[in-house]
Protein backbone atom coordinates (compact mmCIF):
# COMPACT_ATOMS: atom_id res chain seq x y z
CA UNK A 1 0.00 0.00 0.00
CA UNK A 2 2.62 2.56 1.07
CA UNK A 3 6.04 2.03 -0.54
CA UNK A 4 7.85 5.12 0.80
CA UNK A 5 7.18 6.74 4.16
CA UNK A 6 8.45 10.09 5.41
CA UNK A 7 8.30 10.70 9.15
CA UNK A 8 8.78 14.25 10.40
CA UNK A 9 10.33 14.37 13.84
CA UNK A 10 11.48 16.94 16.35
CA UNK A 11 12.05 14.63 19.30
CA UNK A 12 8.84 15.66 21.09
CA UNK A 13 6.41 13.21 22.69
CA UNK A 14 4.01 13.32 19.74
CA UNK A 15 6.86 13.03 17.22
CA UNK A 16 8.06 9.88 18.98
CA UNK A 17 4.54 8.47 18.75
CA UNK A 18 4.60 9.24 15.02
CA UNK A 19 7.99 7.53 14.71
CA UNK A 20 6.60 4.37 16.31
CA UNK A 21 3.56 4.40 14.02
CA UNK A 22 5.75 4.91 10.94
CA UNK A 23 7.98 1.99 11.96
CA UNK A 24 4.93 -0.24 12.40
CA UNK A 25 3.66 0.75 8.96
CA UNK A 26 7.08 0.23 7.38
CA UNK A 27 7.32 -3.24 8.92
CA UNK A 28 3.75 -4.12 7.87
CA UNK A 29 4.05 -2.93 4.28
CA UNK A 30 7.78 -3.52 3.75
CA UNK A 31 8.08 0.20 3.05
CA UNK A 32 11.17 2.31 2.72
CA UNK A 33 11.30 4.98 5.39
CA UNK A 34 13.04 8.32 5.83
CA UNK A 35 13.01 10.72 8.74
CA UNK A 36 13.34 14.49 8.45
CA UNK A 37 14.21 17.03 11.15
CA UNK A 38 13.86 20.68 10.17
CA UNK A 39 15.89 23.43 11.82
CA UNK A 40 13.60 26.46 11.91
CA UNK A 41 16.09 29.35 11.81
CA UNK A 42 13.25 31.90 11.64
CA UNK A 43 12.52 31.22 15.31
CA UNK A 44 15.87 32.76 16.25
CA UNK A 45 16.09 35.85 14.02
CA UNK A 46 15.53 38.14 16.99
CA UNK A 47 18.93 37.18 18.39
CA UNK A 48 21.38 37.95 15.58
CA UNK A 49 24.47 37.82 17.81
CA UNK A 50 23.43 34.46 19.27
CA UNK A 51 22.23 33.03 15.96
CA UNK A 52 25.26 30.84 15.21
CA UNK A 53 25.41 29.42 18.73
CA UNK A 54 21.69 28.67 18.75
CA UNK A 55 21.90 27.19 15.25
CA UNK A 56 24.76 24.86 16.23
CA UNK A 57 22.88 23.71 19.35
CA UNK A 58 19.71 23.09 17.32
CA UNK A 59 21.69 21.23 14.66
CA UNK A 60 23.27 18.95 17.29
CA UNK A 61 19.80 18.35 18.76
CA UNK A 62 18.42 17.46 15.32
CA UNK A 63 21.29 15.08 14.63
CA UNK A 64 20.73 13.39 18.01
CA UNK A 65 16.97 13.03 17.37
CA UNK A 66 17.62 11.46 13.98
CA UNK A 67 20.31 9.14 15.41
CA UNK A 68 17.94 7.99 18.16
CA UNK A 69 15.23 7.23 15.59
CA UNK A 70 17.75 5.38 13.42
CA UNK A 71 18.72 3.22 16.42
CA UNK A 72 15.07 2.57 17.31
CA UNK A 73 14.40 1.49 13.72
CA UNK A 74 17.51 -0.72 13.61
CA UNK A 75 16.23 -2.62 16.68
CA UNK A 76 13.18 -3.52 14.59
CA UNK A 77 15.31 -4.46 11.59
CA UNK A 78 14.36 -1.35 9.60
CA UNK A 79 16.89 0.87 7.83
CA UNK A 80 16.08 4.57 7.95
CA UNK A 81 17.41 7.31 5.73
CA UNK A 82 17.79 10.52 7.76
CA UNK A 83 17.61 14.09 6.53
CA UNK A 84 18.47 17.26 8.39
CA UNK A 85 16.90 20.26 6.67
CA UNK A 86 16.79 23.97 7.36
CA UNK A 87 13.89 26.32 6.71
CA UNK A 88 10.21 26.59 7.51
CA UNK A 89 9.21 23.16 8.87
CA UNK A 90 5.97 22.72 6.92
CA UNK A 91 7.56 23.88 3.66
CA UNK A 92 10.61 21.64 4.07
CA UNK A 93 8.49 18.59 4.94
CA UNK A 94 6.31 19.11 1.86
CA UNK A 95 9.37 19.83 -0.32
CA UNK A 96 11.02 16.59 0.86
CA UNK A 97 7.82 14.61 0.26
CA UNK A 98 7.62 15.96 -3.30
CA UNK A 99 11.31 15.44 -4.09
CA UNK A 100 11.44 11.94 -2.61
CA UNK A 101 8.22 10.64 -4.13
CA UNK A 102 6.81 9.59 -0.76
CA UNK A 103 3.38 7.92 -0.51
CA UNK A 104 2.73 8.93 3.10
CA UNK A 105 3.91 11.60 5.53
CA UNK A 106 3.64 10.63 9.20
CA UNK A 107 3.84 13.32 11.85
CA UNK A 108 2.68 13.93 15.37
CA UNK A 109 0.04 16.42 16.36
CA UNK A 110 0.92 19.17 18.76
CA UNK A 111 -1.84 21.34 20.12
CA UNK A 112 -1.41 25.08 20.43
CA UNK A 113 -3.73 27.30 22.41
CA UNK A 114 -6.82 28.34 20.48
CA UNK A 115 -5.78 31.97 19.92
CA UNK A 116 -2.21 31.09 18.94
CA UNK A 117 -3.37 28.41 16.52
CA UNK A 118 -5.91 30.76 14.92
CA UNK A 119 -3.20 33.37 14.30
CA UNK A 120 -0.28 31.15 13.33
CA UNK A 121 -1.78 27.88 12.18
CA UNK A 122 0.28 24.79 12.82
CA UNK A 123 2.91 22.81 11.00
CA UNK A 124 0.46 19.91 10.79
CA UNK A 125 -2.29 22.03 9.23
CA UNK A 126 0.06 23.48 6.63
CA UNK A 127 1.49 20.06 5.75
CA UNK A 128 -1.99 18.55 5.40
CA UNK A 129 -3.08 21.38 3.08
CA UNK A 130 0.02 21.26 0.85
CA UNK A 131 1.14 17.63 0.91
CA UNK A 132 1.48 15.80 -2.41
CA UNK A 133 0.49 12.53 -0.74
CA UNK A 134 -1.49 11.07 2.18
CA UNK A 135 -0.74 12.43 5.65
CA UNK A 136 -1.15 10.48 8.87
CA UNK A 137 -1.41 12.69 11.96
CA UNK A 138 -0.64 10.68 15.08
CA UNK A 139 -2.36 11.99 18.20
CA UNK A 140 -0.41 9.95 20.73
Amino acid sequence: MYRRLLVATDGSFYAKQAEDRALTLAKTFGSGIAAVYVIDRARYQWAEELMQEIYEKTKREGEAVLRAFEEKAAQKGIKVETKLREGTPSEEIVREAEAGGYDLIVLGSRGMSGAEEAMLGSVVQRVVRRAPCDVLVVRG
